[in-house]
């Protein structure tokens, strides 16, 4: 849960920058 609240705060920092990135992530360690 915490990596998944790390993950919204960075989409809210970067915006746009790291949604192909968490996607990967998500991939990686859903």
């Amino acid at each position: 849960r915490k990596r998944f609240g790390l993950l919204m705060v960075a989409a809210m920092c970067q915006g746009a920058t790291l949604g192909p990135l968490i996607d990967v992530v998500i991939q990686i360690d859903p």
